[in-house]
């Protein structure tokens, strides 16, 4: 297909492009292909519609536009346009609720300016929202922390590996066994930090009672003649007491 497109700002602006148009798995490709030796202006812009999508870039020597299918009864045809950048300005997007008043210069040889009046409203992020985004940001950190601490991404590629190369009748007992096998060096190397355990402590010694004293010896020979002696005095006092009248 062959379309002679022209655009009419100040002065005349035109080229010829070859369209192609090629269908593949429910999306329609259209190719735009200047032709050689044109001199395409940088300010010039091409718009392609083909059902109820709509696509706009800067006119190239060559672009290639995807369209999902519009259907059997609209794919036939579709719309070029060509436009020229008649003025430009930039624009603070920020959500205040108030109208900028907006002044844009334009080259147009009727139109010297374009007042206009612009005001953008959502885009303000609560700070529920806030919040709700940071915990979801940390939760992500966190597990992200989580894998590389202990090597998983490592462990999991090298068990795939030994089953791709293994090739058993049940991959997934062989990937059981060899995550739980020490053979993953990064598998294993998480073990042996994991396993450290610190030896426990040393119960304090008891301290030892205090010596009592030894016992004493006794001497047996000294208990007879005391109960002697003490017999004896008691026998005299009994003597006495038989002598009085």
């Amino acid at each position: 297909i062959l379309a002679q497109v022209a655009a009419f700002v100040g002065q005349a602006c035109s080229c010829t492009l070859s369209l192609g148009i090629q269908s593949r798995d429910r999306t329609m490709e259209v190719r735009l292909d200047a032709d050689e030796g044109q001199v395409l202006p940088d300010d010039v812009f091409i718009s392609v519609r083909l059902g109820d999508v709509q696509k706009q870039s800067r006119l190239a020597i060559s672009r290639t536009y995807r369209f999902p299918d519009p259907g059997e009864d609209r794919r036939h045809w579709g719309r070029l346009e060509v436009f020229r950048r008649v003025g430009a300005a930039a624009v603070n997007f920020d959500s205040t609720g108030e109208k900028q008043e907006l002044l844009l210069a334009t080259c147009h040889p009727e139109v010297n300016s374009l007042r206009m009046r612009i005001s953008v409203a959502g885009g303000v992020t609560s700070a529920q929202d806030a919040e709700r985004r940071k915990q979801n940001r940390d939760r992500i950190n966190d597990a992200q922390k989580y894998v590389n601490e202990h090597r998983l991404e490592e462990c999991i590629a090298e068990a795939m590996r030994e089953v791709i190369r293994e090739r058993p009748e049940n991959p997934r007992q062989l990937l059981c066994e060899y995550l739980l096998s020490n053979k993953s060096p990064a598998l294993a190397c998480n073990i042996e930090k994991d396993e450290v355990v610190e030896p426990p402590a040393l119960p304090p010694k008891s301290v030892p009672p205090p010596e009592s004293d030894p016992p004493k010896l006794v001497n047996d020979g000294a208990i007879i003649q005391s109960v002697c002696h003490q017999a004896s005095a008691f026998a005299n006092s009994s003597d006495k007491v038989a002598q009085e009248p």
